[in-house]
């Protein structure tokens, strides 16, 4: 065997734009454990071992691109690798690092493993209507979770069903996807090559462009409002909103910056007045789902208006930092009467103190230190 670890990590992405797996290894790597992470990758020139603020990363070659052909070439894969690794913790990434880590794998005597679920796998958008495909995860998560010694989540609505589910003897710890404080000596970020909206008001959506994120819904609803919509991110609806964008003459309306440095959204958010979080609830997954942006949006100072998911409208409503809206009637409605966002300024100050990694990293180190 080569190097020994603490941790090894098993992750389906490719670590470096995987935001809540870096925030963990990373911190993890600060507290004194020494991590190696296994990522998947798909473009050739990318294979090489790197490290990357104090963390070993190691790509994982992957041939298919997506669906049950790279879940079962990911196990397989990392299986082999990490039966070459002298680590104390698998730290398994969603369910194929976990099936990887106990059915591809004999974990070495004594070896800890830790399943850290960023969604509820077994009810996400990509098998709502797939039974047999659902049939099969289900079965793989039904007989590996209990082979973990602690298991993690992201909210606590994922956590209770998992421990229902699977008749959990213990509630999963929920370490929540916040985000870091902003850093208040990082230097200013020039955004001055991105034309906004020429409206009275712009709301901000950032993240992936996909189907059940609510921007549909967004450029339904714009041509009866005052404002504008700066969207932040790429993905596969990208090239549809582009055709909606020209054939309802939204040109002035809509601003696309395509994928940009995280440092850049930022500072484009900060000049807008709200920030849109509409996911659908296809599915108990999206039902329970508390992304990244929502404190994103909280640190940047920008009010919240969102679908009333229970997650994210616990959330919301607490904190007095927003609103909900779960029709195109009622969003239409909501736009129009919105606060100015000065009204929410106070509110916000206080959530971004509480409502941040610094915070709510401490869960993680709690369940390394209990293992």
């Amino acid at each position: 065997m080569s190097t020994s670890y603490d941790i090894v990590m098993v992750v389906h992405s490719d670590y470096v734009h995987d935001n809540r797996v870096r925030r963990e290894a990373e911190y993890l790597a600060s507290e004194g454990y020494k991590i190696v992470v296994l990522a998947a990758s798909h473009q050739p020139e990318h294979t090489k071992p790197f490290t990357l603020n104090q963390v070993d990363v190691t790509p994982v070659p992957l041939r298919s691109k997506g669906g049950k052909f790279k879940f079962f070439q990911m196990m397989s894969v990392c299986g082999h690798k990490l039966s070459k690794i002298d680590a104390r913790v698998i730290h398994a990434h969603d369910l194929d690092g976990l099936v990887a880590s106990v059915l591809f794998n004999q974990p070495f005597e004594d070896q800890k493993i830790v399943y850290d679920s960023h969604e509820l796998y077994i009810e996400t958008h990509s098998v709502y209507n797939r039974k047999f495909t659902k049939w099969l995860w289900t079965i793989l998560e039904a007989n590996t979770i209990k082979r973990a010694h602690s298991v993690i989540t992201v909210s606590t609505g994922i956590a209770s069903y998992l421990q229902q589910r699977y008749k959990l003897s213990n509630l999963p710890h929920v370490l929540r996807n916040f985000t870091d404080l902003p850093n208040k000596e990082a230097e200013a970020v020039d955004v001055s090559r991105f034309k906004l909206p020429k409206t009275k008001r712009i709301g901000v959506y950032q993240g992936v462009l996909q189907q059940g994120r609510g921007l549909d819904l967004l450029l339904k609803t714009l041509p009866e409002t005052e404002w504008g919509l700066l969207i932040c991110g790429d993905g596969p609806m990208r090239a549809s909103i582009e055709e909606i964008v020209e054939r309802k003459n939204l040109k002035d309306r809509v601003t696309l910056t395509g994928r940009i440095k995280p440092a850049e959204v930022f500072e484009l958010m900060k000049s807008c007045d709200a920030g849109f979080i509409l996911t659908q609830a296809e599915g108990l997954s999206h039902e329970f789902s508390l992304p990244n942006k929502l404190t994103e949006y909280i640190h940047a100072g920008i009010p919240l208006i969102t679908t009333p998911l229970p997650e994210i409208k616990r959330l919301v409503e607490t904190h007095k930092i927003g609103k909900t809206a779960k029709t195109k009637e009622e969003l239409v409605e909501l736009l129009k009467t919105f606060p100015k966002k000065q009204t929410f300024a106070d509110n916000l100050a206080k959530a971004s103190k509480e409502l941040n990694w610094q915070n709510e990293k401490e869960v993680l180190l709690k369940v390394y230190r209990d293992l």
